[in-house]
């Protein structure tokens, strides 16, 4: 039981401000507080298109999360053959949302979906949660016409009987925010589905914030990092000619074991965050 109160500002930025207060009767062990719903078909990190005749087919593109150590992270969503849920600990989250970055309309060329522009959406907790995890679940579908993206805060310890719980956080609906994050960003994730099984190449366009005002000879280190079932290889960091976006690439080769391979990259300069951390689950 309980209420939930929702102050709507419209606007450019179209802000909800939520309040809630529950009363749980039972032991809630995965809760799901602010939950976000989207979808995601496929898109430029899918090895096909199923047949259709649209480059990309999705509402959103990606998990934007700010940690409450203030690291930034994003998260491409990518289309499985089986659930895939990624949860990622954190401490008092600072935010996260589902977003959809791309807004180039020739790479979706739907005149009726018009997903190029569809909103983002962003959730900024009011007050400390606690301890918890972000939690992205990505189910699999053979169409366009369901929510099979969520993404929700988990409290560490669930909901406990008896026990009030107070909540509030701001809901933020946009089209772009340059700062969420003020980091470079990732434009594009783009894995290149060679003959070999257990081998990808990845290729990742990174453009905005301080890269923006690099010296010109000035190289970003590309801090790189897959899991122990992935080997990583041939890592390269080159600048986009003509442009102040920079490319990473690198190759990753998974053990024959069948198990997903975290990876996770960002650009730096001396220890220091040029960019966002991109991590991808790649699921064989």
């Amino acid at each position: 039981a309980g209420a939930y109160e929702f102050r709507i500002a419209p606007g450019a930025q179209t802000k909800i401000h939520v309040h809630a207060v529950l009363f749980p009767r039972n032991r809630v062990k995965d809760a799901g507080i602010a939950p976000l719903t989207s979808m995601y078909w496929y898109g430029e990190n899918t090895s096909n298109t199923f047949g259709g005749w649209r480059p990309e087919v999705h509402d959103s593109d990606g998990l934007q999360v700010l940690r409450g150590n203030g690291e930034w992270l994003w998260h491409p969503l990518a289309w499985a053959k089986q659930r895939q849920v990624n949860v990622l600990d954190d401490t008092n989250p600072r935010g996260f949302g589902l977003f959809q970055r791309d807004r180039d309309f020739s790479h979706y060329q739907d005149l009726e979906a018009n997903y190029h522009l569809r909103p983002s959406a962003w959730v900024q907790p009011d007050g400390d949660w606690g301890a918890g995890s972000v939690v992205l679940m990505q189910n699999p579908t053979r169409d366009e016409f369901a929510d099979n993206i969520v993404a929700y805060w988990r409290p560490r310890d669930g909901l406990q009987p008896g026990q009030r719980l107070d909540f509030a956080y701001t809901l933020v609906a946009f089209t772009d925010d340059a700062s969420l994050p003020p980091l470079g960003r990732c434009l594009s994730t783009r894995i290149d589905y060679q003959e070999k099984p257990n081998y990808r190449y990845v290729a990742l366009t990174f453009s905005g914030g301080p890269l923006a005002n690099l010296p010109a000879d000035f190289v970003p280190k590309a801090e790189v990092w897959v899991d122990e079932k992935g080997v990583l290889s041939d890592v390269q960091c080159i600048k986009i000619p003509g442009t102040n976006n920079w490319q990473v690439n690198f190759g990753v080769t998974a053990s024959e074991t069948g198990n997903p391979v975290e990876m996770r990259c960002a650009l730096t300069r001396d220890g220091k965050p040029l960019t966002e951390t991109w991590t991808y689950t790649w699921v064989k």
